[in-house]
């Protein structure tokens, strides 16, 4: 699954958010650490993105879900 960008935000400890290529956030449980689909989505219609807590050092972790970053 292409995406722009991970966060982890500190206001869900349990989860990772993505940007879609589309602008769409959606998170996603961390746990179980295996490669996710779609239907492991749960939209977030209102998320604002805070570049501080993008994981863009650890793009490894891209990988182990199954998410490629495409830059835009």
């Amino acid at each position: 699954m292409k995406i722009k960008k991970m966060y982890n935000p500190e206001s869900l400890p349990d989860f990772y958010v993505i940007e879609t290529l589309d602008g769409k956030f959606f998170r996603f449980n961390v746990t179980p650490f295996r490669k996710i689909t779609e239907k492991d989505l749960i939209p977030i219609p209102h998320y604002v993105a805070k570049g501080n807590n993008a994981l863009e050092a650890f793009e490894f972790i891209y990988r182990f879900y199954g998410l490629e970053k495409v830059s835009r």
